[in-house]
Parts: C-alpha cells; sequence; structure tokens
C-alpha cells in the first residue's frame, strides 16, 4: 500500500511480509533454494565455531580485551570468562548446525515438492 503525505511530500510505503514473499519469491523454487542457501550458511558457520574452538583459534577462543565493544567473543571472555566463552561457542556452533540441517531439509524438501 503506497500513501502519499502532501503537506510534507513524502511518499510512505507500507509493505507486508506477505507482499514481500508473495512478489520477490512467489516462486517455490526460488523459497526454497533461499531456505537451502541460509541452511548452507549456518551449518558453515556452526562447523567453523566448533571447528575453530576445538583447533583453538585465537580470534574464536581468545580475542583481545579492546574488542569488547564491537565483538561478542571479546564481550563474553570480558564478562564471563575464557572457560564460559569456549563452551558457548560450542553451544553457538551446534545450534547453528541443528537450524542449518533443518533450514536444508525444508529447502530440499521445498523444491522436490515443487518438482513432482
Amino acid at each position: 500500500m503506497v500513501r502519499r503525505v502532501t503537506r510534507f511530500k513524502i511518499l510512505i510505503v507500507s509493505v507486508t511480509v506477505d507482499e514481500i514473499v508473495g512478489s520477490v519469491l512467489g516462486s517455490p523454487v526460488l523459497l526454497g533454494l533461499l531456505v537451502l542457501g541460509v541452511g548452507l550458511g549456518l551449518l558453515a558457520m556452526g562447523l567453523t565455531c566448533v571447528v575453530g574452538t576445538w583447533k583453538g583459534w585465537r580470534w574464536l577462543v581468545d580475542p583481545p580485551r579492546e574488542a569488547r565493544f564491537w565483538y561478542s567473543q571479546a564481550f563474553v571472555k570480558v564478562m564471563a570468562g575464557a572457560g564460559v566463552l569456549r563452551m558457548w561457542t560450542y553451544i553457538f556452533g551446534a545450534l547453528c548446525m541443528v537450524v542449518g540441517v533443518l533450514n536444508i531439509v525444508g529447502g530440499v524438501a521445498t523444491l522436490v515438492g515443487h518438482a513432482r
């Protein structure tokens, strides 16, 4: 829905999620590919967190204290300690992998369902 406010000469656009999904992702194939891509990205991020913590990558398990204002890993380390940071990164990575696998399954199911 588009509404023009003449007093201030501003064009206000009000768009709902249904309108975006209906117009941009109207095709089930595009929606399936989007969900599949998000799932692959989450799976990659989760694997990076788990493998990086296991191998002790410094940017994940021992970030500099000065980065606490813009880097969440450094903030968690300052607030809770290095042990909690390692545990948090493992848990976050595992959750990302679970949600990523669920998205991959949903995306493949959407694509297979549309192909039939």
